[in-house]
């Protein structure tokens, strides 16, 4: 009996491990561990006997994929999930339809949040979901949409935004209409 029993235990040991590998960023160590272990119990089991080792085959096969599956459905929820999906979702209210986004092309705003490159930026005093481009944008740093895909904004980050345009055409007498700027001398004068 206790020579079934390390069979087992060395599965559930191996499939803990997948679990932790999941969580814990490792570099693959966790995962090795895991299946060493895995190893053993079938190991451990076809020496104790052909029908021990094709159960516990068997189980392998069948928790490996439900133990991974679950540990993914648990994973946003951890702090390290949240922090790399950045953060929760918005609420219902806080995002706009597909149709308004394109509105907002070009426009400036903040990092609300870290955008690793995933997170959320403010842009007129609304939060939006955005990803950025290239490289991580730290929460606070000035931001310009530069594209919407699927549901999202892209940004990328921007000092400052450039002069608007009523300043530019104030300042150039070109921009202006000619009527503006001299007055007809075939018209009647002023009076």
């Amino acid at each position: 009996m206790e020579a079934m029993l390390w069979p087992i235990l060395l599965l559930a040991v191996g499939m803990l491990i997948i679990v932790l590998e999941i969580f814990i960023p490792s570099g693959g160590i966790l995962g090795v561990m895991a299946a060493v272990a895995i190893v053993a119990s079938l190991v451990l089991a076809f020496s104790v006997s052909m029908q021990m080792g094709f159960v516990v085959l068997v189980l392998v096969f069948i928790l490996t994929p439900l133990t991974v599956g679950y540990a993914f459905h648990l994973w946003p929820k951890t702090p390290l999930g949240k922090k790399m999906l950045g953060g929760d979702l918005p609420s219902m209210e806080e995002t706009l339809p597909v149709s308004q986004l394109p509105e907002l092309l070009g426009e400036y705003g903040t990092a609300h949040s870290d955008l690793w490159p995933n997170g959320e930026v403010l842009i007129e005093g609304k939060r939006y979901a955005a990803l950025s481009e290239g490289k991580p944008i730290d929460a606070g740093e000035s931001i310009r949409v530069i594209a919407v895909r699927m549901n999202r904004l892209i940004v990328s980050d921007q000092p400052s935004p450039p002069p608007s345009e009523k300043q530019e055409e104030e300042g150039d007498p070109l921009a202006r209409p000619v009527d503006e700027i001299v007055t007809d001398p075939f018209g009647d004068p002023p009076v």
